[in-house]
């Protein structure tokens, strides 16, 4: 898909959601909710392009972020998907200052997504992920 189909197909997304607000409550046969295609179809968009829709979609149903996809293990709740993405990783702050009781959440304890932003700071040659991480820590402190 290209930039501008992808940008299409969120807003689409938007608009049924919109119309119908259960959607993002609806998860599939293999535990992939609305908020899993967003955060997919946004890591292949620039972060500001997506950022105004997964807010979206997070504000609409925000336990979605502690949803496990499929049975693959703590790596794939959207809230540590979103962590470790340099795409949607300016998304924390965010959250943190919007949504801070999912990032105190005992599913989420044994994995906090600091820490999985400090792994992607190491591993990732994207700039700017210090300063998310610094803005994320004077949001919410360990």
């Amino acid at each position: 898909m290209t930039e501008e189909e992808i940008i299409a197909f969120l807003e689409r997304i938007r608009q049924e959601v919109t119309t119908t607000p259960n959607l993002v409550r609806i998860l599939t046969t293999t535990n992939i909710s609305i908020l899993n295609i967003g955060l997919y179809a946004g890591s292949r968009l620039d972060s500001e392009a997506s950022k105004p829709f997964l807010q979206f979609l997070i504000d609409t149903n925000p336990s979605a972020l502690l949803w496990q996809k499929g049975d693959y293990g703590d790596d794939h709740y959207p809230i540590n998907i979103i962590s470790s993405h340099p795409q949607v990783c300016t998304l924390m702050p965010w959250i943190a200052t919007n949504h801070q009781w999912v990032l105190d959440h005992e599913n989420i304890v044994d994995k906090p997504p600091l820490f999985v932003l400090i792994r992607l700071l190491q591993s990732s040659t994207e700039r700017g992920i210090a300063e998310i991480i610094r803005q994320f820590i004077d949001i919410y402190p360990l």
